[in-house]
């Protein structure tokens, strides 16, 4: 009968100490994950069943549709995908997968985030990046509340990415074709709709001509059901930070000249007299104080492409009160 407990085996290899809290979290989540992969195989999606409850939230509404897509104008050319207002249907009915995104890194001119997707019942894992810069035209760095901005636009862009590398492209393509013949069809006459879309750019400070140059017609009354459904695209993609009113209405900025710039400040004014329940000629002070903070220290400055993805919506999450 063999003892060894005076047996000591001498190497010379330094040693790893690794904290039983950490070895404990990673088994825990291997676990999680065995768990969800076994749970995914005795249930599996059905296709046809997940695909119909896809389409019946797109079209749901003609302004969920118009929210399932985006298109950016490149070159002359068109670019066209799935937005990430769908993807978020697409998660919630395909069901089975995991699905993460986190900010990486944030550098003098750029944010970037890492996006992770796991489709537990084939076992299939990818992994991508998205960046975006947080600079402005003249080189300068964005202020903390407009970084915060970007890196909420990216994280939801890296979202998008890991679900759609997930998902058949077939399924995306079908509804895709599904909210964009809702968005051209529906019962308004063709001039509401017309006047509805460009109503909408008027209020981004986007004015008539560029509007119409971005689809290439000389007048409203040009403007056919593929024209409004290009101009649907183009508004998902400024709401989803794809593009920025210059680049989607390319013209610079001194063409937005002193009637816009006036309109976006009246604006601002107005919805922080409104939050603060003051008068407009005190909300003015409070309003122009906040935009030398943000780096607009002229009025001209609102005249740029920033205004639509980052100054307006940076102005409607603003704690005013704190501020004034």
């Amino acid at each position: 009968m063999h003892t060894f407990d005076n047996v000591i085996e001498e190497t010379s290899a330094p040693l790893t100490v690794v904290e039983s809290n950490e070895l404990a979290l990673a088994a825990m989540n291997r676990a999680e994950i065995d768990i969800q992969i076994t749970t995914a195989k005795q249930y599996p999606r059905h296709i046809e069943k997940v695909t119909a409850k896809m389409k019946a939230m797109v079209c749901s509404s003609p302004e969920t549709a118009a929210a399932c897509y985006y298109l950016l104008p490149r070159g002359g050319k068109k670019i066209e995908g799935p937005s990430v207002r769908l993807a978020e249907i697409v998660a919630v009915n395909y069901g089975n997968i995991r699905i993460g995104s986190r900010v990486t890194v944030i550098d003098a001119t750029q944010v970037k985030a890492q996006w992770v997707a796991h489709d537990l019942e084939s076992n299939y894992a990818t992994s991508g990046e998205v960046t975006a810069r947080i600079t402005n035209k003249s080189g300068g760095r964005y202020n903390d509340d407009m970084i915060n901005v970007t890196c909420l636009a990216v994280l939801a862009k890296a979202r998008r990415n890991a679900i759609f590398a997930i998902v058949p492209g077939t399924i995306v393509s079908e509804l895709l074709a599904a909210a964009m013949n809702l968005v051209t069809g529906g019962d308004k006459p063709i001039e509401a709709k017309r006047e509805h879309a460009m109503s909408y750019f008027r209020k981004l400070g986007v004015d008539e001509l560029r509007i119409l140059a971005a689809v290439g017609v000389d007048q409203i009354e040009q403007l056919t059901l593929d024209n409004l459904t290009d101009l649907h695209g183009i508004a998902t993609a400024i709401r989803d930070g794809d593009t920025t009113i210059d680049v989607a209405f390319p013209t610079g900025v001194a063409d937005a000249g002193p009637g816009v710039v006036a309109d976006r400040m009246t604006q601002l004014i107005e919805h922080v007299a409104k939050e603060l329940d003051v008068d407009p000629a005190d909300a003015k002070l409070v309003t122009k104080k906040w935009l030398v903070e943000i780096g607009y220290d002229t009025l001209e400055a609102l005249g740029d492409g920033r205004w639509a993805d980052l100054i307006w919506p940076a102005a409607l999450e603003m704690d005013w009160k704190a501020a004034a």
